[in-house]
């Protein structure tokens, strides 16, 4: 929903702006990350934590593209949103890596 919202702003508006070139580059990049860690998953080739920071760091991806979306920023602050949105997203991830793992 969120992808043809920001192309329906990106057409109605003034023209092509940098943040919805960034916006459809993180949902290209969430497709192709989603896709590669759900076949992972499903062949037994990826942890469910190694999943779940895949998770975490494709909902900061969209959160900044969000952010983008509402805001507009150029392309650095676009660029910079996304980037510090994944890295909160890995921050809470943290805690994933710390999990204790029976002996």
């Amino acid at each position: 929903m969120s992808l043809y919202s920001g192309l329906y702003m990106a057409a109605t508006g003034p023209g092509w702006a940098p943040w919805a070139g960034v916006g459809l580059v993180s949902y290209v990049l969430i497709a192709a990350v989603g896709a590669y860690t759900g076949i992972s998953v499903m062949r037994g080739r990826m942890a469910p934590s190694a999943a779940a920071i895949s998770w975490l760091a494709r909902t900061g991806i969209a959160l900044g593209v969000v952010f983008d979306m509402t805001v507009k920023p150029g392309l650095v602050g676009s660029i910079t949103a996304v980037v510090v949105a994944v890295a909160i997203a890995l921050i809470a991830a943290v805690p994933t890596l710390r999990a204790v793992r029976p002996a």
